[in-house]
């Protein structure tokens, strides 16, 4: 392999590198709104059903929040957070 084409590998490299990290920043982006819109129906509906106000509905975005940090620490999984809520209230989510 000559010099020019030592450096159009080493280019195409640096290129896919950029992607992958582009691509990985977007994908955390969408999860993040996709986390933020939920969090914001979720207020609104306990508002709205229930008569929430700011402290009752920050009370609950914490427990929510606590039920999170085992997930994104990976010691809990989704499946094991609806098996939960399937036997402790009796509903069964899938989307």
């Amino acid at each position: 392999m000559n010099r020019a084409e030592r450096r159009r590998v080493e280019k195409q490299k640096a290129v896919r590198r950029l992607q992958k990290e582009l691509t990985g920043q977007i994908l955390q982006e969408v999860e993040n709104d996709r986390v933020e819109a939920l969090m914001t129906c979720f207020v609104l509906a306990l508002h709205e059903e229930f008569g929430f106000g700011k402290e009752r509905c920050l009370r609950a975005l914490r427990r929510v929040d606590s039920y999170m940090e085992p997930y994104v620490s990976s010691k809990e999984s989704v499946q094991q957070l609806k098996e939960k809520v399937r036997d402790e209230v009796g509903i069964v989510i899938s989307c």
